[in-house]
């Protein structure tokens, strides 16, 4: 064989390689663009679902942003509930101490107590 059919053998073994690439590479698109819609429509047919379950999300957010403002409502009027109670434990235990001083005065000055 001389050099120019080599060079023809050669082109052409080229211009098959080229052919067979782009071949190839139409059928890897058209694979992809398959696939992607593929995608798109499972995407599509879930969609509901998702929006029902973010909804369902939403709700229950909603219930316990409620009943945190009710615990706070009722942590609040604990609060001032125990302030209440240690206020009249404080005014109860004066009161005794000022009962027990009386008793005892009325002791003291009594001539006929035994409690001197």
């Amino acid at each position: 064989m001389n050099t120019a059919s080599w060079v023809i053998v050669v082109i052409a073994v080229v211009a098959l390689l080229v052919a067979v690439a782009v071949l190839v590479s139409r059928n890897t698109a058209n694979a992809k663009r398959k696939r992607a819609q593929t995608l798109r429509e499972d995407a599509a047919a879930r969609a509901p679902q998702v929006a029902q379950q973010e909804a369902s999300a939403q709700q229950v957010s909603e219930r316990a942003r409620i009943a945190k403002a009710e615990a706070d409502k009722k942590a609040a009027e604990a609060a001032r509930l125990r302030d209440a109670a240690t206020q009249e434990q404080e005014s109860s235990t004066q009161a005794r101490a000022d009962l027990d001083a009386q008793i005892h005065e009325a002791d003291r000055i009594d001539p006929d107590s035994n409690a001197r």
